[in-house]
């Protein structure tokens, strides 16, 4: 335990100082004016919290978020399970695959046929085979997407969104409000990690059993 706080102090040594340096510089006036002061920012951020402001922001951007990548994250898991059983589909595919993902990942044929020669039916085969199989890589692209969709939510609000934390960016910086500007980039990144968090703790959570079950088998 000591070990690891030792750890951490020395990781949150060099971002303290640098924050430490910027609050000082800019109280100097030696600063440009958009690189606000640590302290004003957070002082700005704490006004918006409580005002409920941020509060009506975030949600908008995470509905924006959560919405695409739930949508993109079903028709790209449904479309991958099915490649998965059917050649029709994997054919399909394959050539776009190849050409985005040079090695490509796919359930072990051998799992497969060792389950239908044990008389397993084939929905059997895709609910005891291929999903486990395929979870550990569907979660890991679901983590990547993730990210992505939020990427892609602030970049779409600066450009043509009246409401969430991209448009909040673009208002504050027109007003040249940078505090307000840096304390929404702040909150996209806290929904950011806290969304990336929740996904791998539910990762772990569904993995648990699949690990623990090649642990009983080792």
């Amino acid at each position: 335990m000591q070990a690891r706080l030792v750890r951490i102090g020395k990781g949150l040594a060099l971002p303290v100082a640098l924050i430490a340096l910027w609050e000082v510089t800019a109280h100097t006036g030696s600063l440009p004016r958009y690189l606000v002061a640590p302290s004003v920012i957070a002082e700005s951020t704490l006004s918006m919290a409580l005002s409920g402001e941020l509060l009506t922001d975030a949600i908008d951007s995470l509905l924006r978020a959560y919405s695409g990548f739930l949508i993109g994250a079903g028709l790209g898991i449904a479309l991958g399970l099915l490649a998965g059983v059917s050649r029709a589909v994997e054919g399909f595919f394959d050539p776009l695959v190849s050409l985005t993902y040079p090695v490509p990942k796919m359930v072990n044929r051998l799992h497969v046929w060792s389950a239908l020669n044990m008389g397993a039916s084939r929905l059997q085969v895709f609910a005891k085979v291929i999903l486990p199989s395929a979870a550990p890589q569907v979660l890991t692209g679901l983590r990547i997407g993730l990210a992505l969709a939020f990427i892609v939510m602030f970049a779409a609000e600066m450009v043509g969104a009246k409401t969430g934390l991209g448009n909040l960016v673009m208002e504050a910086e027109a007003s040249l409000r940078f505090d307000l500007m840096y304390a929404a980039i702040i909150a996209i990144g806290v929904l950011g990690f806290a969304s990336d968090r929740l996904l791998l703790a539910l990762r772990r959570r569904l993995l648990a059993g699949r690990l623990a079950g090649h642990v009983d088998h080792a």
